[in-house]
């Protein structure tokens, strides 16, 4: 098995585009007023409008329940990206910090509350 496709499915599609367009530094690939899609990499991150997504997959009608989503994104340098991304207004938690297994990492939060991490591999 292999991953190709992450989907977030939210209720507020615009802010989360605008959010992940900031931090991934690129607009949505494939898109239409429900969905977004971000090709990263031989993978892609997708966010998909709940009303859409309750449409298609559920019968009841009711909101989405279950755990949070924990986002992980490698990056070339973790600092140059934490800079790049304060100064696109966005508020990371805390400052990069070098964790024991040799992730280089700090989170953020996205506008439905999901983490987000950002690292690199310290050599």
């Amino acid at each position: 098995m292999k991953l190709n496709l992450c989907t977030v499915v939210t209720g507020n599609i615009e802010e989360m585009r605008a959010f992940y367009s900031a931090l991934l530094g690129t607009e949505p690939v494939s898109h239409r007023n429900n969905y977004f899609e971000y090709t990263l990499g031989a993978t892609a991150l997708a966010l998909w409008r709940e009303e859409e997504y309750l449409a298609y997959h559920s019968g009841s009608g009711q909101p989405l329940k279950g755990g949070g989503v924990l986002l992980e994104l490698e990056v070339e340098d973790v600092d140059s990206e934490y800079s790049r991304l304060r100064g696109l207004g966005l508020a990371p938690l805390e400052f990069p910090e070098t964790k024991p297994w040799g992730h280089r990492n700090f989170s953020l939060l996205d506008p439905d509350g999901h983490t987000v991490v950002l690292y690199s591999i310290e050599e």
